[in-house]
């Protein structure tokens, strides 16, 4: 691990330097305004199309992220950083941060490859050609957990990690969305909402001698995903802020109770 953020630094240093409207990340330029008209200034005569990252912009935020984790690790999601230098610079930019949320099973192991570590996929992987990708560099020595949500999906795993004779990591997804009289606040995601119905996938987890339970993960998108702050809809978002508040309680008791 100590290796990849040693060449994640050196690639951010040379990212830097390339970068002739960036200052470095140790000295931020807060006080400049980062707005369209700045933008055009410094691109106006560059052919189009073309992509840009204001590496100020991004250490702030790596910034505001650290002070909000308070501690706790941070993983990232692929599916919105389709970068590997980026990546390599979030990783190396503070300890918090460790491992990575896949968006599929080829990619996963594409990421493992380029010496990235704690993968795991982000939805369940069904195909027999994605699950034994990721079983073949389980045997080469990777770590990559798959998603679960339902003994089906345990028993496509295991049939192709019996194959390559390997065991493999699993996290089980629970769904953390609120039902309410005429209102599904949150996505469909997992069937699994009550300890009794992940305790069914659980035993058949531990039954196998070919998967091990990994972890749990609770996607909260009802409370990370819908806004309650825009301007002129004060009883929209009271309603929205309230729903958020009564469905943070319940999810905590949920979770608790699963673990």
């Amino acid at each position: 691990m100590q290796d990849q953020k040693a060449e994640g630094q050196q690639e951010h240093q040379l990212a830097a330097g390339e970068a002739t409207t960036s200052t470095p990340p140790s000295t931020p330029s807060l006080e400049r305004k980062h707005d369209y008209a700045y933008y055009r200034s410094v691109f106006g005569s560059h052919p189009m199309p073309f992509a840009f990252l204001d590496l100020d912009l991004l250490q702030q935020n790596i910034r505001q992220i650290v002070a909000q984790a308070q501690g706790k690790k941070v993983r990232l999601a692929s599916k919105s950083l389709r970068s590997i230098p980026v990546i390599r610079r979030i990783m190396a930019a503070d300890p918090c941060f460790q491992g990575i949320m896949c968006y599929t099973a080829q990619e996963a192991v594409y990421l493992a490859s380029q010496g990235f570590e704690e993968l795991l996929i982000g939805y369940p992987a069904w195909n027999e050609q994605d699950i034994a990708v990721v079983a073949r560099a389980t045997a080469a020595g990777t770590h990559i957990t798959l998603m679960v949500d339902s003994t089906e999906h345990v028993e496509q795993i295991e049939l192709v990690a019996s194959r390559y004779g390997v065991r493999l990591p699993l996290c089980l997804e629970i769904d953390m969305s609120m039902d309410l009289p005429g209102l599904h606040f949150g996505v469909w995601r997992s069937p699994l909402r009550t300890p009794e119905q992940a305790r069914l996938v659980l035993e058949r987890i531990m039954a196998s001698p070919h998967v091990w339970l990994n972890g749990l993960m609770g996607y909260e998108a009802q409370i990370a995903g819908v806004g309650d702050n825009f301007p002129g809809h004060k009883f929209k978002n009271a309603v929205v802020q309230r729903l958020k508040q009564r469905s943070i309680r319940e999810i905590a008791l949920r979770r608790s109770a699963i673990v």
